[in-house]
């Protein structure tokens, strides 16, 4: 498991260094919507706690310098910069204070093309305060001259954006890359979300490198050929109310911190199949594959989303 890209709130959150950690980045500023907040660690993870919240580390001993109360301030605050762990999100880039004038490209993210047709891969950030249920990023392309190649607009894959929250989107147009001097970026919101459909939490279990040791899991056999990457792990329903078309979506930084890949994939039920609708604290498990491992040194954002 690669400890910057995937957070794991159970074993892990006992090793995560606690400290004073602001809310955000010195130069945001000062509106903070709440967080959506997971429950505790202590809730989540059975006699990892005692009923006073300290670490369990053996029969009838206890370590209270390591807290679950500290433990969830960790995971769920910090700066930008830092991974975070919250309801259908986990990873670095949501900002805990916004400006409140809308989503922002993240331009530090952009990966574009430098050849064949115009691509450009990236994170934009809702700045505001509401959540949206639609985010669409717009590229402008500029020639070396100044004048206007094309404008073309993306709607990111993520839904019902929560202040602060980062989405990732991919933008193409029929343009030749290599005639893009610059990009002038733009981004808008659609009209006001239901974070309802976010109220889940992923769980990662363990993840397989290109060509590694052979699976054999209700999800996916290995045959005879090259062996993708794998990602395994779970999705569970945060609160009473059921989500429909639980999916998951995993994005790729490059050691630059530029986005370079989207994967996707459903929550699957015990028939391997995907699962029209997750009841209430229901769980089910999710694989994702790829040709390629992830970049490294890089960084691995999680959206967990119903449709």
């Amino acid at each position: 498991m690669r400890a910057r890209s995937l957070l794991l709130a159970g074993a892990l959150a006992a090793t995560i260094p606690v400290g004073a950690w602001s809310l955000a980045d010195a130069d945001q500023p000062t509106a903070a919507p709440g967080l959506p907040e997971l429950p505790s660690v202590a809730e989540q993870v059975d006699g990892l706690y005692d009923a006073e919240g300290c670490l369990t580390t053996g029969a009838d001993e206890v370590d209270c310098s390591v807290r679950a109360d500290e433990v969830d301030e960790a995971l769920s605050h910090g700066p930008a910069s830092e991974p975070r762990q919250l309801q259908g999100f986990v990873g670095s880039h949501w900002l805990g204070q916004v400006t409140g004038t809308g989503p922002e490209v993240v331009t530090a993210t952009v990966a574009t093309s430098s050849s064949g047709s115009f691509r450009a891969d990236g994170l934009v950030r809702n700045h505001g305060t509401v959540v949206l249920g639609t985010v669409e990023v717009t590229a402008r392309l500029i020639g070396a001259d100044g004048a206007e190649l094309a404008a073309a607009t993306a709607t990111s894959p993520v839904h019902d954006v929560r202040p602060g929250e980062p989405v990732p989107f991919t933008v193409t147009a029929d343009v030749d890359a290599a005639a893009v001097d610059h990009v002038e970026w733009s981004a808008a919101g659609g009209a006001e979300g239901d974070e309802s459909a976010r109220a889940l939490a992923w769980t990662p279990y363990w993840e397989r490198p290109v060509d590694g040791e052979p699976v054999d899991l209700y999800l996916h056999t290995d045959g005879p050929g090259p062996r993708p990457y794998l990602l395994f792990g779970s999705v569970t329903v945060v609160g009473e109310a059921p989500v429909d078309g639980p999916e998951v979506l995993v994005g790729w930084l490059d050691a630059d911190g530029r986005l370079v890949r989207v994967l996707t994939a459903p929550v699957a039920g015990p028939d391997g199949a995907a699962l029209a609708q997750l009841p209430g604290g229901g769980s089910g498990d999710v694989l994702v594959d790829a040709e390629v491992d992830p970049p490294a040194g890089g960084e691995a954002l999680v959206w967990v989303q119903g449709s």
